[in-house]
């Protein structure tokens, strides 16, 4: 039986980007890495970096991440250098205790926003 999900999956352009903007910009740690794969630890999900091409695009999920506290987290955000899309407080993308992320807008695909 479906138990819940094992991982998302996003195509990335660069796999390194990909990875220093989960690790470093985001602070969550990567579980799991090979030459063209690697898988972010999410607890009871992994988000799955696969590199190929086309990266991004419209095609690609968004990932919403839960956040104990949404202003204390884009504060902290902000500081390491990730660019918001809208304002968290207004964004349909936000919600008080979650943060999406469009695979589009990953550093490794042009952007380094959520």
């Amino acid at each position: 039986m479906i138990k819940g999900i094992a991982n998302v999956v996003f195509k990335v352009s660069d796999i390194n980007r990909s990875c220093d903007f989960f690790e470093k910009k985001l602070g969550l740690k990567i579980a799991y890495r090979e030459a063209n794969w690697a898988e972010v630890d999410l607890d009871a999900v992994h988000l799955g970096l696969m590199q190929a091409e086309p990266a991004g695009g419209a095609r690609n999920p968004f990932l919403s991440l839960l956040v104990d506290d949404i202003n204390a987290t884009v504060a902290t955000l902000k500081e390491r250098g990730v660019e918001f899309s809208r304002s968290a407080n207004s964004s349909p993308s936000t919600t008080p205790t979650a943060i999406s992320l469009n695979c589009s807008r990953l550093p490794s695909n042009g952007g380094n926003q959520v």
